[in-house]
Order: structure tokens, then C-alpha cells, then sequence
């Protein structure tokens, strides 16, 4: 009797132990789960930031084109205007 309660304290150590190493292994594995999950959001968002960076680039260079060649054409104008405004005064009057 005691040899067979002896032998079911070992089968149920047994069990134990391996009931505490699949749990360990489950806790392990779910650790390095989440950590691959915030390693891929952490590069997710380093790339969208880089993608968003590129795209705002190419937006202010298309705007500061855009007003360059607006204000050239309208300095072009009022320059133009001066002339025109400058031939309609007469020779030594200021």
C-alpha cells in the first residue's frame, strides 16, 4: 500500500512537472509572440513615417515650383507695367 502511494506521488509529480513546463512553454512562446507583434508594429511605423515624409517632400516641392513660377510671372508683370508707366512721363520730370 504505501509502495503504491509512493508510485502515485511520483506519477502525480510527474504530471505536475509536466503540467509547469507546457505552461512555461505556452508563456514563453506567447512573450516572444507579442514581442515579434510590437517589433512589426515598431517597423510598420518607421516605414509609414518615411512614406509620409516622402509624400509631404513631394508635395512642397510641387507647391514651391508652382509659386515660383507664379511670382516670376507676376514680377514679370509689374515690371512690365513700370516700363509702360515710366514711358508715359516726360523727359526730366520727376
Amino acid at each position: 500500500m504505501n509502495r503504491e502511494l509512493f508510485e502515485r506521488g511520483e506519477r502525480a509529480e510527474v504530471e505536475i512537472d509536466c503540467f509547469i513546463n507546457h505552461r512555461a512553454a505556452r508563456v514563453a512562446r506567447e512573450r516572444a509572440e507579442a514581442e515579434a507583434w510590437q517589433e512589426s508594429c515598431r517597423k510598420y511605423a518607421v516605414e509609414r513615417r518615411r512614406e509620409l515624409a516622402q509624400e509631404w517632400i513631394a508635395f512642397h516641392i510641387e507647391n514651391a515650383e508652382r509659386l515660383r513660377v507664379a511670382l516670376t510671372q507676376m514680377i514679370d508683370h509689374h515690371e512690365a507695367e513700370i516700363q509702360r508707366y515710366e514711358r508715359l512721363i516726360p523727359e526730366g520730370v520727376s
